[in-house]
Order: structure tokens, then sequence, then C-alpha cells
């Protein structure tokens, strides 16, 4: 049916964000929209979110369109209709974080969201290579196995590093992903693939402590860290120093009682017999280098 493209809204939950339509406007601009998008009953947009935006730069009033009900569909299945992976217009890596962000966030597991985005992964990460696929669907024939379920296997081994992280990002607070992705962009990221891990960390210690923390409402503790971490990270590098971030109180604390642990089991070792005196200094020096004891 023709639809007056004006009442049209854009999707929020669309992976995509870069929505240049150089390729298509000239043709748009003489022909109108040919191929039809897909909104629902009130119009949100399902899919055509670059055709509606080549269409709303001419004067074209009406563009074709596919009119579907979504009343009566969960939340995964309308992800599914507006997940985008054109092979002609491929996600970047933070549009794949997006479409991978919001999978998770619907409960998929990692196989699960291997599987359902191994194209917009190929495209956005690289593809594992041709000769490995073939090498490994022959594996199988061989041992009379299925030569598909090898070939995706290939594909999960690739991806599974790439799936791990989104999960730590997915599971955090946005602002950490929305930093973190820079990188990808081809901007600066004051935060690191360390640092992530770390966030994950106190993150998951923080649920644990309190269930009730939410993504949107993130308790004070870990935006201190997030924002510290930044500033570490955003200081001029001294060549030959490394950054030290610093240590907050239970940090400093913890470290001061392991230091402590270790000269007292390393000193009743050798009260004991049980190390030499020699073998008593040498690990003396290994732990104050450890703890940063040494002028």
């Amino acid at each position: 049916m023709a639809y007056d493209w004006r009442k049209i809204t854009r999707n929020p939950r669309n992976p995509r964000r870069d929505f240049d339509t150089t390729d298509i406007d000239a043709s748009v601009r003489e022909h109108g929209v040919k191929d039809a998008v897909t909104v629902n009953q009130d119009g949100m947009l399902y899919k055509g979110e670059r055709r509606l935006t080549a269409i709303s730069k001419t004067n074209h009033d009406m563009l074709p369109a596919i009119v579907i009900d979504d009343r009566n569909l969960t939340e995964t299945e309308k992800y599914e209709i507006i997940l985008d992976h054109s092979e002609s217009k491929p996600l970047s890596k933070s549009e794949a974080y997006n479409a991978v962000q919001e999978l998770i966030r619907l409960s998929f597991g990692q196989t699960a969201v291997i599987k359902r985005c191994a194209s917009i992964l190929n495209q956005a990460f690289g593809s594992p290579s041709k000769e490995k696929i073939a090498s490994a669907r022959a594996e199988a024939v061989n041992c009379h196995e299925d030569p598909d379920r090898a070939e995706e296997e290939v594909i999960k081994t690739k991806h599974r590093g790439t799936i791990q992280n989104m999960e730590r990002l997915a599971s955090m607070p946005d602002f950490v992903a929305e930093e973190y992705v820079k990188a990808w962009q081809g901007r600066q990221s004051l935060i690191s693939q360390k640092d992530i891990l770390i966030l994950s960390r106190l993150w998951e210690e923080l649920w644990k402590a309190d269930p009730t923390v939410k993504r949107d409402t993130p308790p004070q503790e870990f935006v201190d860290k997030f924002t510290e971490l930044k500033a570490v990270n955003a200081e001029p590098e001294v060549p030959g120093e490394a950054k030290k971030a610093k240590k907050s109180k239970a940090e400093t604390e913890n470290m001061m009682k392991a230091c402590e642990n270790a000269f007292v089991r390393k000193t009743l070792s050798w009260t004991l017999g049980d190390i030499t005196e020699q073998a008593f200094l040498s690990d003396i020096k290994s732990l104050e280098k450890q703890f940063g004891m040494t002028k």
C-alpha cells in the first residue's frame, strides 16, 4: 500500500546508526522508493530506515509500505523483524554490538547469539578463513558427522571472545559501552579491554551485594570507578613509565593484607626449615618488588 512517509516513526531499537544514502539518493529522487518499507499498525518503522531517510530529502509524499500488526508479537519476534543484516550495507562493529546487545538483553545465550548474528559478526569482525571452514567440513564428512554443524563450530570459535566481551558490556550501564565502542568507530576511547574486566567484576560484586541494582541507576561506587579509569587513561603517557590507577580504600586494605600474609608465610616457612635462608631472602625481595616496596 502507499503510505505517507511523514507518518512513519523511526524505531529506536534499530541497531544501525549510519543512515548514509548517497548510493540511493539519485534513484529515489527520480523514481521514488521502489522497495516497500515495513511498519506496524501505528506507523513504527521496522525495516527501511535508509529508504525513509532518502525520500525525506525529496518532494515525494508517498512510498510503498507493508503494514504488520505487532500487538500479539513477543519482543523477540519484533526484534527479529527489525534486525538488519543487509549484505549490501553491512553493520559496522559498533552497530553489530547494538544488535548483539539487544539479543543478550532478550536472554539469548552465546550459542544462540552467534547462530542468529553469524552474518553480522562475520561482516563486522571478519569471518573464519575459507580454508579453515573447508577443512572442518571435510573432517566432519570423513568422521560421518554433520558438516554444517562443523562449520557452525568454527564460526562460534571465531567470535566467542567477542561475544563474551559484548556480554560484559551489555550487563553494565550503557555509558560504559558508549565509551568503549568509540575505538570501533575510529575515535579515541578512554576505556580499555582491561578496564572492561575490572568494571565487570565490580558490577558483579555490587549486584551480588544488592540484586536490585539496575543499569540505568548504577551505584555511585561504580560511577566513580568508571570516571577514575577514564581519568587515568586520559593522562599523557610518560616514556618508560606505566600509568597507575589510584587504588580505592578497600583495594589498598586488601593489598596490605595480602602483603602481610605473604611475608608471614615466607617467614614461617624459613623458621620451620621448609626453605633455605637464601631462598627466603630471594622470596622476600620478590615480594617487595610485587607489592611496590622497593626504592
